[in-house]
């Protein structure tokens, strides 16, 4: 993989097929990353168990979904 800090060699671009390619090789290089959003300890939650619901921290919730209940992640 090339390092797109620096400048490539015309001898590069010519290899990938010109500027066009180039420029999309650039855009692919330069894609964000995208991180799963991490549930907090005090963040409220939403967890289901057939009809029941409740809303409470994640913290105090943690009992629940290892009695059997879901996250509720439908927000």
């Amino acid at each position: 993989m090339h390092n797109t800090t620096k400048q490539h060699s015309g001898k590069f671009i010519r290899k990938i097929g010109g500027w066009g390619k180039y420029y999309e090789y650039l855009a692919k290089q330069k894609q964000p990353i995208k991180a799963e959003k991490k549930i907090g300890r005090n963040n409220l939650v939403t967890i289901k168990k057939g009809d029941a619901v409740k809303v409470l921290k994640f913290k105090k919730a943690q009992q629940y979904l290892n009695q059997g209940w879901t996250l509720d992640t439908t927000k």
